[in-house]
């Protein structure tokens, strides 16, 4: 029995391209013609032009998303709400109850060891999740503006209320379902004037509540 064997060959073909000194026919993979020794240099390609324009885009996103929550975002373009009214920020409806004032964190927790100096500001919420997928909510939401100054929710604190007036700290929502929640501030006056600033996301959409 013959066995035959045939070894196909594969060769590189090599595109040729014009010279942009000489004008005369060169590799397309030099970088220098062979002939009068110009340089060739070439444009980056689409595909990293792409890249480089998707790193840049990326990089946008996230510094917006830290100036989203910084405490330099003014709130006086922000749409005003007074409490007790609803609140809609898209697919979210917020309503601020009520407020209340405590001195320390100790008429929160009477076994608390923190010595925090300042007030606490207690701010009383309903949230409905208006969507029909879950939605997670949390406190991060929630800020208190005072001109360009942030106040952020105290956690411990927040806590402390949830147990004493027995409203659940705010996590995830089901379609159509609403929780009454609480959130508290620990702020370094009663007497400034606050805004109680609501964020959908860090670009928005926002709301702000006149809380006294």
């Amino acid at each position: 029995m013959t066995c035959i064997i045939i070894l196909s060959h594969r060769r590189n073909f090599m595109s040729l391209l014009l010279c942009k000194e000489c004008q005369k026919e060169i590799s397309s993979t030099a970088s220098q013609c062979p002939h009068c020794g110009a340089s060739q240099s070439k444009m980056p390609g689409c595909f990293g032009c792409l890249k480089i324009v998707g790193i840049l885009f990326v990089f946008m996103i996230i510094i917006a998303a830290f100036n989203g929550g910084s405490g330099k975002v003014s709130t006086k373009d922000i749409k005003s709400y007074e409490m007790g009214s609803p609140v809609t920020l898209k697919d979210m409806e917020v309503i601020v109850a009520s407020t209340e004032y405590v001195n320390s964190i100790k008429d929160l927790n009477e076994f608390s060891t923190e010595a925090g100096s300042g007030i606490y500001l207690i701010v009383f919420v309903s949230v409905k999740n208006n969507s029909d997928q879950p939605m997670y909510v949390n406190s991060s939401i929630f800020t208190i503006m005072r001109g360009t100054s942030k106040y952020d929710v105290d956690s411990t604190a927040t806590m402390y209320a949830a147990l004493k007036y027995k409203r659940q700290q705010l996590t995830k929502l089901n379609p159509g379902i609403s929780a009454e929640g609480i959130i508290v501030f620990n702020l370094p006056d009663i007497k400034t004037p606050s805004e109680l600033k609501i964020s959908y996301s860090a670009f928005g959409p926002y709301a702000k509540v006149r809380v006294i």
